[in-house]
């Protein structure tokens, strides 16, 4: 007589392992595998050009997590004595986790008589991708 052998216990064992070691593998909080970045204000000043000002600054755009960031986009607004100006930097430079870049930014404004605000620019939403 021929003994029949069965697959099924041992494709089942082998499956039950892989689903294990699956959800063992990936971390229980999406946060730990999402890149995540801070950006602050390095320097910022008010710039004269043919009477014309704006403001200068450089952001420090530093990468605090674990994965790269491979965009980083960064909105600010800038106030003066008459109106706020806004703009939105988007940076595609790679930055590897623990490591920063620095950018370099200008906001125009309008009119000769404008004059920034004591407060500076201030950086109103970041996001990282």
């Amino acid at each position: 007589m021929r003994r029949s052998r069965s697959w099924s216990p041992i494709l089942g064992f082998i499956a039950a392992i892989a689903v294990a070691f699956a959800l063992c593998s990936c971390s229980a909080d999406p946060s730990a595998w999402e890149p995540r970045g801070s950006a602050s204000l390095a320097s910022w000043g008010e710039v004269r050009n043919d009477g014309t000002g704006s403001c200068a600054a450089t952001l420090r755009i530093r990468n605090i997590g674990s994965q790269t960031i491979g965009t980083s986009t960064i909105s600010l607004k800038v106030s003066t004595d008459v109106r706020g100006y806004y703009m939105t930097h988007t940076d595609t430079r790679i930055i590897l986790p623990a490591c920063e870049i620095y950018a370099d930014i200008e906001v125009p404004f309008a009119t000769e008589e404008e004059r920034m605000s004591e407060s500076g620019p201030e950086i109103i939403c970041q996001f990282y991708y």
